[in-house]
């Protein structure tokens, strides 16, 4: 595998109008496996295409729905039930 250098690279390495992105892989707990997956292109919509397909979705958890057991009364209906029970 090959190391990425960060530091001053000429302009024949790369081209003139060359963008390049560099990935990191990781694996289903969110650890890098020291792999990585690169994309180069000179047109930078692609490289945006490319990030997008690479990056993964947080997981959505919906939110459940309150049935009548789980919605409690307002302070209105709670006077109500009170006066109800100091009457019996």
């Amino acid at each position: 595998m090959s190391k990425l250098t960060l530091g001053n690279t000429s302009e024949q390495d790369l081209g003139s109008g060359d963008f390049e992105i560099v990935v990191q892989i990781r694996n289903h707990q969110g650890n890098p496996t020291g792999k990585t997956k690169t994309f180069r292109s000179e047109n930078p919509s692609q490289i945006a295409e490319f990030f997008k397909r690479q990056t993964g979705k947080p997981k959505r958890r919906g939110r459940r729905k309150a049935t009548k057991q789980d919605v409690l009364p307002s302070a209105q209906e709670a006077a109500k039930i009170l006066k109800q029970i100091n009457q019996e």
